[in-house]
């Protein structure tokens, strides 16, 4: 157990993991085990062969322990979530449904290893919460220590999906009224949108509570003025943001304005902006690192550095989402580095994401079989990685790719004197230009032939 000291005692590294899922009867899984690295997993598939499915499963996995925290709402499978199948033999087509839909997962709760389970038996009967006992005491604990005053470091889990860009959601009345416990940081934490309005609202409070707490000191002309808190949050949270936004955006230092009525970023060459006026990328990056900063200094806002010191869980889908290569070739490491105590699952698309991974931590999947690639990822050039990892060609289905390839085979058959290789030839010049790579290396090659056949070779 990797421990951590907080005011003479012990923080553990291991109050909420996930090691192991197994799925049964869940969309199109059927007798499905995965394994997770303990600091990192990235999952890569093509479109619809189960990424999203298997983080949707994590945090159903994981709704018994939100919801026994108290304030929020965990989650649960749904009809739609079991496997369907069509009968064959039959002569009329028909659609049913495989029960029981099983999950099992393996992890450790509270610094214990356990394992846990929930299913849907039958089509009559709702997600099963019998076999979370762990998860529900957990819970049930947590919310306990919190209503004794006990500042015991609470486990963040929170999963963010495709929609996260910028979401609105309206608070109810309910959120409304626990948005100053500590146990709101869980609201929400496995709706898949991450909440900047809740963010906003909450920022806007810390910014102005430093800058009141700041003016009444002046006012009091206090030459040992009380030590600002609000100060503390704000830069622990600006701390985080600036590891991973300014590094391929150039903005730096999120910070509430009273002028402006908005939260601004700033930088070196556009001054300051409202975070709203921000492209695309930059927004989704920081709503992203935002919330679960802000979660995490909700839950311990007793911690020196909330964000580096909380640990838990942290699910993205489509990591690469909205950013340009560049940023793409970073954003794991940045992540990890503002938030260095979490356990990361995410999915991506992107070779440029998967070239700062190590091949151990990359789970490929396909039909219904999970694997980690053979060969090396980690500082891998992308276009390998795109062909030998998600096994697609480097180059596009295009008329003038399959004309390089029939050149090239003239070439290495020696056939580039002939008619058709020099139209070929002449062609990809007119389309790549006479000094790209490939048409240097298809005469490198002609010469050495043509060395060779001097000296009678």
């Amino acid at each position: 157990m990797i421990l951590n000291e907080h005011k003479g005692r012990t923080v553990s590294n291991k109050l909420l993991k996930i090691n192991e899922l197994y799925l049964d009867n869940y969309r199109a899984f059927e007798d499905f085990t995965i394994k997770f690295d303990e600091k990192l997993t990235v999952l890569v598939a093509t479109n619809g062969k189960g990424k999203t499915a298997i983080l949707d499963a994590i945090a159903v996995a994981f709704g018994t322990f939100v919801n026994a925290t108290g304030l929020a709402n965990g989650k649960a499978f749904s009809r739609t979530d079991v496997l369907q199948f069509t009968p064959r033999n039959t002569l009329v087509k028909t659609v049913e449904e495989k029960y029981p839909l099983t999950l099992r997962a393996k992890g450790n709760i509270d610094s214990h290893d356990v394992s846990w389970m929930r299913e849907i038996k039958n089509p009559k009967a709702r997600t099963s919460i019998n076999n979370t006992k762990p998860l529900i005491n957990y819970g049930t604990k947590i919310r306990e220590l919190v209503t004794q005053n006990n500042d015991n470091a609470l486990p963040l889990i929170s999963y963010y999906g495709t929609g996260r860009l910028w979401a609105q959601k309206r608070a109810t009345k309910s959120k409304k009224l626990s948005e100053t416990s500590r146990l709101s940081g869980y609201i929400d934490c496995l709706d898949s949108l991450s909440n900047y309005k809740a963010f906003k609202s909450w920022y806007e409070y810390i910014c102005k509570s430093e800058l009141e707490m700041k003016i009444e000191a002046i006012e009091k002309e206090s030459i040992n003025p009380p030590h600002n808190e609000f100060e503390d949050i704000r830069k622990a949270l600006q701390e985080a943001v600036n590891e991973v936004i300014p590094n391929n955006s150039g903005w730096h230092d999120i910070v509430y304005r009273q002028k402006a009525k908005a939260i601004i970023m700033d930088h070196s060459e556009h001054g300051e902006l409202p975070v709203t006026q921000l492209s695309d990328g930059i927004r989704s990056m920081i709503g992203l690192v935002a919330d679960i900063a802000y979660r995490t200094i909700k839950l311990n806002p007793h911690l020196n550095n909330a964000p580096k010191e909380t640990s838990g869980i942290i699910l993205i889908d489509e990591i690469d989402m909205h950013l340009h290569p560049k940023w793409q070739q970073t954003v794991l490491p940045d992540m990890m580095k503002a938030f260095p105590k979490m356990q990361f699952i995410v999915s991506t698309h992107s070779p440029q994401v998967l070239s700062t991974v190590r091949k151990e931590q990359i789970r490929i999947l396909e039909d219904n079989r999970v694997f980690t690639p053979s060969s090396s990822s980690l500082g891998e050039d992308s276009s390998v990685l795109l062909s030998e990892i998600m096994d697609i060609s480097s180059f596009p289905p295009l008329e003038i790719v399959s004309k390089r390839e029939e050149y090239q085979d003239l070439v290495e058959d020696r056939a580039y004197d002939t008619n058709h290789a020099k139209s070929l030839r002449k062609e990809l010049i007119d389309n790549y230009g006479e000094t790209n790579t490939f048409i240097f290396q298809m005469d490198m090659l002609i010469h050495k032939f043509e060395s060779m056949k001097k000296v009678g070779k």
